[in-house]
């Protein structure tokens, strides 16, 4: 990564595609509990797009933040549409990805107020692995129901 603003760039690229990717999935799924669990997740990735931007523009103020959300596709390779398994797994990566992209801004961040942030929306992105990992052992029927005011915990304020 060569800059901040680029991991800034990227972070939010990512909080994008995972809205596209979560709209998408909720489209594909025909079991109402799987469409449910990806309609969560799309404004816990809003809101993280919406406190990036004001991230931004504490750190950079009065710099052009250039982000073209329809040239930011939700990407499901090709191979995995027929297995629900494996979407959930791919969506579980990009989970993976955003945390790890929230660990490095994080890292990187002299201002703590911000710092602080980012160390939030890594553990929010750990989060919503559960609500993945969830709803893969629903399917594999592991786990035959659950409620999905039980995960309330795992959803931001």
């Amino acid at each position: 990564m060569n800059s901040r603003k680029e991991a800034y760039i990227l972070a939010i690229q990512n909080e994008i595609r995972s809205q596209e990717l979560y709209k998408a999935l909720a489209k594909s799924f025909k079991e109402e509990n799987a469409k449910k669990a990806f309609h969560s997740l799309i404004p816990l990735e809003e809101i993280h797009e919406e406190k990036l931007i004001i991230a931004y523009k504490i750190e950079f103020p009065g710099q052009a933040l250039n982000i073209i959300r329809d040239e930011v596709p939700g990407d499901i390779p090709a191979d995995l549409i027929s297995d629900p398994k494996s979407i959930l797994e791919f969506a579980l990566s990009r989970e993976d990805l955003a945390h790890d992209g929230f660990m490095y801004l994080a890292l990187s961040c002299n201002d703590m107020e911000i710092r602080t942030l980012f160390e939030k929306f890594a553990k929010e992105e750990y989060d919503h692995k559960i609500i993945l990992q969830t709803e893969i052992e629903r399917i594999q029927g592991l786990i035959s129901w659950y409620d999905p005011s039980e995960l309330n915990g795992l959803v931001e304020e």
